[in-house]
């Protein structure tokens, strides 16, 4: 975490994310191609993701902590309910629709769940792909969402000192 704050003060908060978020599906990318006893490949991934895996629970909410200084002292209003409860029906909705798409498609290409199944090569691919390939995509729009991210340093700084000043003034 040191080393990510450290970047995020050099980059911004939005920028040093979208980076981690890029390191990770560079890395991730490569999940479904480690065969089976792979051990140094698997761990190597598991390591870089789990470096940047504190980044990714640590700066999003930081932002969006940002996002409602902003909202604060452009409304004057204190909604921060509303985009934490946003927030969490965000999570909420993408772990459903996750395995609202994943199981049919694991279930189209033949794949058993159960212990001891016989799986194709094709199928176990299929899950490898949705298990890696498809968070590395949604990432990368997420990235792609966020690299212009208009709320730097100087901006919540702003916010912050107009919320301030109307509270001294209240």
């Amino acid at each position: 975490v040191p080393l990510w704050l450290a970047v995020a003060r050099k980059t911004g908060k939005h920028r040093a994310w979208s980076f981690a978020m890029i390191l990770a599906c560079a890395v991730f990318a490569f999940a479904p191609l480690i065969g089976t006893g792979d051990i140094v490949a698997f761990g190597a991934v598991c390591i870089v993701t789990g470096f940047v895996l504190g980044f990714d629970l640590a700066l999003p909410p930081s932002i969006q902590a940002d996002v409602i200084d902003a909202d604060t002292a452009a409304s004057g209003a204190q909604r921060s309910g509303i985009y934490f409860a946003a927030w969490s029906l965000a999570t909420k909705l993408s772990l459903a629709a996750g395995a609202g798409i994943a199981f049919p498609l694991l279930s189209l290409s033949g794949f058993d769940p159960a212990a001891g199944a016989a799986n194709s090569s094709s199928s176990l691919f299929v899950l490898a792909a949705l298990y890696a390939w498809a968070p590395v995509g949604l990432k990368l729009l997420a990235v792609a969402l966020m690299w212009s991210f208009p709320l730097d340093e100087a901006g919540q700084a702003e916010a912050r000192q107009r919320i301030e000043t109307r509270g001294r003034l209240a």
